[in-house]
């Protein structure tokens, strides 16, 4: 259990691999830690400072929280400042947990590694050649959706929308190329198999055993009235001043919130995120040795899982949309890490190369 110690160009979503996915197949050499745990936590938050930083960001380190802090404002109409229980859409994070529930299911042997998507949706072009795995390492050559709803929709239906509205790229097939529509299908397909929906699965794996409290669906709450969620802004497009602006990329409407089934509709704390990535790597919802599975990349991309995997120990990943930008890094083994979240997304990338620079720092030790 984690205890906190006394220190205290427009996207809408990242389907598309970002400078920092692309980057991480080519790390440099682990170094030796050379600071300790205190100046550790000092040149963090120096760091955050310097760029900065406006969200809630999280430091472990041998299981104990040892910074966490927030700074800005989670609505500025309101004047609700962001704090260390507000919950920010954590985008393409989520794909980790995703991917951990597909393994549970297969773990039950209700699903295999090797099952044809065609079972489940037989007119996606291609269906009868992509398995599970391909999916989970998204190597399917699936692009899209080339739509998306204005209203809401159940999962299931969800799901069947987005088969309808995706295109098979024969020349990526068999080749890691970021699409949430991977995931999207998977949830569609766990659905089919087991007769509960996604967000099911998320509560009976998640959210009831870990006791996360500051978790919830985007549908599931008003996110222009709820206190608990912070609003997501775009920043000045040509310099890093804070500067909290409503557009078109940060409008998160209900069509938008079940499109991202699975891959980026779930709000959370940055210690909520922690306590749940962690619960994956210490098989706390499935065995290590499924987990190392799981993990296994498909691709040179490093990518498997859900989550980008370094060689010495750690696993990453990061997401963007919405306003929302956000990353987290941790060891496999659940004791260390960082977790940043954002609701102030800087159109010129600066988050995306923060976060970067922070992953190498934690990933290869060097403090």
């Amino acid at each position: 259990m984690l205890s906190s110690g006394k220190a205290g160009v427009v996207v809408v979503h990242a389907d598309r691999p970002t400078q920092t996915q692309q980057a991480q197949a080519t790390a440099p050499q682990p170094t030796n830690p050379q600071l300790t745990v205190p100046q550790q936590v000092a040149k963090f938050k120096q760091l955050l400072q310097q760029n900065n930083w406006v969200g809630t960001a999280l430091m472990v380190r041998h299981g104990q929280v040892v910074y966490y802090q927030a700074s800005g404002y989670a609505n500025v109409a309101k004047k609700i400042k962001n704090t260390t229980r507000t919950q920010y859409l954590i985008n393409s994070t989520q794909k980790s947990m995703t991917a951990a529930i597909v393994m549970k299911v297969i773990a039950n042997g209700q699903l295999n590694m090797t099952d044809r998507l065609s079972q489940w949706y037989p007119k996606v072009p291609n269906a009868k050649n992509i398995t599970i795995r391909q999916m989970l390492d998204m190597t399917t050559g699936l692009e899209g959706p080339t739509a998306t709803t204005k209203k809401a929709l159940p999962a299931a239906k969800e799901a069947t929308y987005l088969s309808q509205h995706l295109i098979f790229n024969a020349a990526k097939s068999g080749k890691w190329d970021y699409q949430s529509i991977n995931y999207n299908l998977l949830c569609g397909i766990i659905q089919k198999k087991t007769g509960h929906d996604y967000q099911w699965w998320y509560e009976h794996e998640f959210v009831k055993p870990l006791a996360l409290r500051q978790t919830s669906f985007s549908y599931q709450q008003s996110l222009t009235k709820s206190p608990r969620l912070a609003v997501g802004y775009a920043g000045n497009p040509k310099t890093n001043a804070i500067e909290y602006r409503r557009t078109k990329a940060t409008d998160f409407t209900a069509g938008k919130q079940t499109r991202e089934l699975g891959s980026g509709n779930l709000y959370m704390s940055p210690l909520d995120l922690f306590r749940a990535e962690a619960a994956i790597c210490t098989g706390r919802i499935v065995s290590t040795a499924d987990v190392n599975q799981l993990r296994t990349p498909g691709s040179t991309s490093s990518y498997g899982g859900g989550v980008y995997n370094r060689p010495t120990g750690y696993t990453i990943a990061n997401g963007i949309g919405y306003g929302f930008s956000d990353m987290f890094v941790i060891s496999n083994d659940g004791q260390n890490g960082l977790v940043l979240l954002s609701n102030l997304w800087r159109p010129k990338g600066q988050d995306q190369m923060f976060f970067y620079h922070l992953s190498q720092m934690e990933a290869f030790h060097q403090w």
